[in-house]
């Protein structure tokens, strides 16, 4: 199987969102244009950090024109919408959330109170854009359970000491194949694939045919990734590295350090701070990452801020709707979680 070659490796920025919080963002980046990610808008990695009742969350605010898709590694969080919606992501589990014409919703950290003690989270949203036809569908939503979505050992194609958790698109684990539910609702074909390996382990991960788009964010650990058929040493990508492949067809071909190639490292408090949660994930023996893959829609992108539209004169519609009360009614902004 041919092995897609790589555009480039950088690491991702770090910002604050919402009321304070920091977020990891490779994209969108200056490092690469909305062409490269198509159909992917934004990936977002929260944590690892530890939460508690003063840690701000991300109130009330809007969007128009693309889905997201919220998971959570550890942790959970809260969520709130003007369709109605109420209710906690928990560990494992999985939102959809449908924009389209519009949605109001509140994003924070649920049942902390004064007295609990802080806790771990880590989650991931990525946006993925809607083709012009359905920016204006009405809004819709989805939580999946975590037995919805199971860890697997993944062994085909010669990959060893790698599981896979496939939470849109489909994957050959070797034995079967892995199909998420989340396919029926998203609107574009797309591949997210959550990868763990451990220390000297290999993966092959085919991308289907046709997906132009394909990148790997490193979120623990370290790995080696192969440019093409030729290269046998590889190059290696760190925590908070992102790999942008070529459009070519292909698998892309991973792999990570024996177990004698790391250095000691010292194990986790049983209270840990944050900082002890980013060295955990720093100086983690194998790799933890996130591959995405996906058809591209190839329309024009204007966005700004909460809205993502085709042109520009489509974002200043949002806007007004939004300060109308045109694009979305919340009934009652309660923002106890």
């Amino acid at each position: 199987m041919p092995s897609r070659r790589i555009v480039k490796i950088f690491t991702a920025h770090r910002q604050r969102e919402g009321a304070g919080f920091i977020v990891t963002r490779p994209f969108p980046s200056a490092n690469l244009k909305d062409a490269d990610t198509d159909p992917f808008l934004m990936l977002d990695a929260l944590g690892p950090t530890m939460v508690d009742h003063r840690s701000p969350g991300a109130p009330w605010h809007p969007h128009r024109g693309f889905d997201t898709v919220t998971y959570f590694k550890r942790g959970a969080g809260a969520h709130q919408d003007s369709m109605g919606n109420k209710g906690v992501v928990k560990e494992g589990e999985v939102q959809w959330m449908r924009a389209g014409s519009g949605v109001i919703h509140d994003e924070g950290n649920p049942g902390l109170t004064r007295d609990d003690p802080p806790r771990p989270s880590q989650g991931f949203q990525l946006w993925v854009n809607l083709p012009a036809r359905l920016k204006m569908s009405p809004p819709d939503y989805q939580q999946l359970t975590a037995e919805t979505f199971v860890w697997r050992d993944y062994v085909a194609h010669g990959s060893q000491g790698t599981r896979v958790k496939v939470i849109a698109g489909d994957l050959s684990d070797g034995s079967d194949g892995v199909r998420s539910p989340l396919n029926d609702a998203l609107s574009v074909p797309v591949m997210y694939v959550d990868v763990d390996m451990k220390p000297g382990a290999n993966a092959v991960i085919p991308i289907p045919a046709g997906y132009e788009t394909a990148l790997v964010f490193v979120y623990a650990g370290s790995v080696r990734v192969f440019n093409g058929d030729k290269d046998a040493a590889g190059s290696p990508a760190n925590r908070a590295d992102c790999i942008v492949y070529a459009s070519d067809d292909g698998a892309l071909r991973l792999a990570t350090p024996a177990a004698d190639e790391y250095a000691p490292s010292e194990p986790v408090p049983e209270t840990p701070t944050t900082d002890d949660l980013e060295r955990e994930a720093r100086e983690y023996h194998g790799a933890s990452l996130l591959v995405l893959a996906g058809q591209r829609i190839g329309e024009p992108v204007a966005r700004h801020g909460p809205f993502v539209m085709n042109t520009d004169e489509e974002l200043r519609q949002a806007f007004a709707d939004y300060h109308s009360g045109k694009l979305a009614t919340v009934k009652a902004q309660e923002t106890k979680h």
